[in-house]
């Protein structure tokens, strides 16, 4: 499966909001391609569901965030699954509305795209 996530893979976390009220969730992180470094916004908007679970002791010094998966669930939503290092950590938020610097996420399951 492949998302529009696919190039922020091995990203560095800048910092997260969560707003219980606002039911949205903000992750910015940078992306370091060389010796150029982008930086982008991961926007939840409707958030349903945030889980965070961790085997990894720390504290760490930085996240990585690994890798990014990202499904429609059976509720409709979309969720998107950040692994920080390694499957022993992750993160993981369903939204109605996942937006990419602005654009909405999209991915392909089966030849179709989400």
């Amino acid at each position: 499966m492949h998302s529009s996530l696919d190039p922020m893979w091995g990203a560095v976390l800048d910092g997260i909001k969560f707003d219980v009220v606002a039911q949205s969730l903000v992750i910015t992180f940078q992306v370091t391609d060389h010796s150029r470094v982008s930086h982008h916004r991961l926007d939840f908007e409707e958030l349903s569901e945030l889980r965070f679970s961790n085997a990894i002791p720390g504290p760490w010094n930085y996240a990585e965030l690994t890798e990014f998966h990202v499904d429609r669930a059976a509720s409709g939503t979309i969720q998107v699954e950040i692994v920080l290092w390694s499957e022993d950590a992750r993160l993981v938020a369903s939204a109605r509305s996942v937006e990419l610097d602005g654009e909405p996420v999209t991915w392909q399951t089966n030849n179709k795209m989400g």
